[in-house]
């Protein structure tokens, strides 16, 4: 007699009791006893949220498990600004450089029980910030061509205040401004 059996169906600490009689007083009582019923952490597929210079960053490992794991960097490099709460699963702090920073994670419970590493990766981006602060002027049918500057991450370029002189475009992917403009006047604009 005395066996504890059963399939636990919930992690975590338990306490109890346990009281032996065999009809002859007094029972016999044992001290609180514990058990803690471990559980494998669990992982899906990490996907590690991109971040941008100059903005606050929080990302939460999603995981699971009785005791709760602690995340740890075992190679590579977070992006500068950045650190690893091991405890909590958590990369918070401000991206202070732009570019993609390749780091290796291990998950693991007390013990150092190792269940997961995972090779990851945060690409940090860099706000765009325009460089042109004035154009060129333009000579009424006459061929134009200029370029928009920026410096930051790739985009996409657009006007969002004002209309181009008919005859000249906007190519969106480059900055360029070409053609020919048709009508003489003062045409005041602005991009992003």
């Amino acid at each position: 007699g005395g066996l504890l059996h059963g399939t636990p169906t919930q992690p975590g600490p338990y306490q109890f009791t346990v009281r032996a009689a065999n009809g002859v007083n007094p029972d016999a009582v044992t001290g609180t006893l514990a058990v803690a019923i471990n559980a494998p952490p669990a992982f899906g597929t990490i996907s590690v949220p991109r971040g941008v210079v100059g903005a606050a960053y929080d990302y939460t490992f999603p995981t699971t498990g009785y005791p709760a794991p602690t995340v740890s960097r075992t190679s590579g490099t977070l992006p500068p600004g950045l650190t690893l709460g091991a405890a909590a699963g958590t990369i918070t702090g401000t991206p202070t450089a732009g570019g993609t920073f390749a780091f290796t994670v291990t998950f693991s419970q007390s013990g150092n029980l190792l269940f997961d590493r995972q090779d990851l990766s945060i690409s940090v981006q860099v706000k765009p910030r325009i460089t042109t602060t004035a154009l060129p002027d333009a000579t009424a049918f006459s061929d134009y061509t200029t370029t928009l500057a920026k410096t930051g991450q790739a985009g996409t370029w657009s006007i969002t205040s004002g209309t181009l002189p008919t005859g000249v475009s906007l190519d969106s992917a480059t900055g360029a401004l070409t053609g020919k403009p048709t009508v003489a006047g003062n045409y005041p604009l602005t991009f992003k």
